[in-house]
């Protein structure tokens, strides 16, 4: 809604109130459960995502780097295990998308073939733990890139 009609509507309520929920920066929560073996919501995490989605029914979007520093170790998105992706599978409200390569590398610092190559590869794992159908529909950027 835009011009005259947002203008008329401005402070009315709307037929269908809703927010977006995103989390940033999740690979180190991801790969802590991958390292771990526990199960996904067991892990705080992701249990209070999944408590969030219970009480009020909200998706949720995960934005994910490429890469990260775990317990002072290099780790990837590559690195999230096959039964975080069967996890995955069984919680639909949870979407994915990207976030940049890594927090010392938000997306204005690249070039746009290096950000090309981080989106592509962040994208690779998202549709391998998830399938493109659950990609994040809204972009947010790590450093507001």
């Amino acid at each position: 809604m835009t011009g005259p009609d947002f203008i008329a509507n401005a402070g009315k309520p709307s037929a269908a109130p809703r927010f977006h929920l995103g989390v940033d920066d999740v690979l180190a929560s991801l790969v802590e459960v991958s390292e771990r073996g526990c199960a996904l919501f067991d892990h705080a995490v992701f249990a209070t995502l999944a408590a969030l989605h219970a009480q009020f029914g909200i998706s949720i979007d995960l934005y994910l780097f490429l890469d990260a520093s775990v317990d002072g170790q290099p780790r990837s998105l590559r690195d999230v295990s096959d039964a975080v992706r069967v996890d995955l599978g069984r919680a639909p409200w949870l979407r994915l998308g990207p976030h940049g390569l890594d927090y010392d590398h938000p997306p204005y610092r690249q070039t746009p073939e290096q950000q090309q190559a981080t989106f592509a590869g962040i994208y690779r794992e998202i549709d391998r733990l998830v399938g493109p159908a659950r990609r994040s529909k809204l972009v947010r950027l790590h450093d507001f890139s």
